[in-house]
């Protein structure tokens, strides 16, 4: 389900709106994120992901591309 009016295009990516859903799917993705960081020897510098920016591409699915912020750090 498309939450835009914009027009995407197939297989191509474009701009979308950060909505809740993705910002839930986000927060879903954010100790999966943690985690990572830890393994590389960035122990507690996550705390927090804020998406500032979207992109979505539709194929057999919906992909996310997602700029997020860092705990209130400007990136």
């Amino acid at each position: 389900m498309l939450t835009s009016q914009k027009a995407m295009k197939m297989g191509g990516a474009s701009q979308a709106d950060v909505t809740d859903e993705v910002r839930s799917l986000v927060e879903k993705m954010t100790p999966a994120f943690q985690e990572a960081a830890n393994r590389q020897g960035l122990n507690g510098l996550v705390s927090k992901l804020e998406p500032v920016a979207v992109q979505k591409q539709v194929v057999a699915g919906i992909n996310y591309f997602v700029k997020v912020k860092i705990d209130d750090k400007d990136s």
